[in-house]
């Protein structure tokens, strides 16, 4: 099993629908802490009344920002990660595996049809949406239709959205092998100053979305000056 650190993790949200029939709500929060939904393997454990529940806590919470849908049109708007357990984030896990039920006190209790407790996987996406090392984000896309205008009769049109999510671990060769003790240390930032300012700058934008072209249009400037230097 290979072990893995997360490092980053970002996602682009992006309107396609054509101008005409654009609109409609989106609320955005980066939570701080962990969330249970869709444990067991008898199928989802929440019900309807708890996940209406869940999306008025997301409209309803201080930090939750709301946008248009207006908003996501051209290159879209990005919302990154931030870390929400410094020990975790630092420390090598393996990738992808599966915990068993009765070792998470907080997965519910199963069982069969003659009433014996069965056990069950509980995958990484659920372990790490309760506990998470980097803080999750909900989007709530609110329905939306439109009706074309001077269409007699047309058929109600809603809003296409494309979501990119890009995320970035650090992985390392099997303890005691050849390349392990090949491998050497990366650089870093050893008095954390440089990682501080960046972090408390992500984190105090709370849940609001950045324009994409905000940290495209530097390299691209940086680009087009220092290209004729390199033909």
């Amino acid at each position: 099993m290979q072990e893995v650190i997360p490092t980053r993790c970002s996602v682009r949200v992006r309107n396609y629908t054509a101008e005409i029939n654009r609109g409609g709500q989106v609320h955005v929060l980066r939570m701080t802490t962990g969330f249970a939904i869709g444990i067991g393997k008898a199928g989802t454990t929440t019900t309807n009344a708890q996940l209406d529940e869940f999306r008025d806590d997301i409209r309803d919470h201080a930090r939750t920002r709301t946008y248009d849908g207006t908003d996501f049109v051209g290159s879209g708007l990005q919302k990154n990660c931030t870390v929400a357990d410094q020990s975790r984030s630092l420390t090598f896990q393996n990738f992808n595996q599966c915990t068993v039920s009765s070792d998470v006190n907080w997965a519910p209790d199963t069982v069969d049809v003659s009433g014996t407790p069965t056990e069950y996987p509980v995958y990484p996406t659920d372990m790490y949406h309760y506990d998470p090392t980097f803080t999750p984000i909900a989007i709530l896309f609110e329905p939306f239709v439109n009706v074309q205008p001077g269409a007699s009769g047309s058929t109600p049109v809603g809003n296409t959205y494309g979501i990119t999510v890009q995320s970035q671990f650090l992985a390392h060769y099997k303890q005691g092998s050849m390349l392990a003790n090949m491998a050497f240390n990366p650089s870093h930032d050893r008095d954390g100053k440089s990682m501080n300012v960046q972090r408390e700058k992500e984190e105090a934008s709370g849940s609001a979305f950045h324009k994409i072209m905000e940290y495209a249009a530097p390299v691209a400037r940086a680009v087009r000056a220092i290209g004729p230097l390199l033909l």
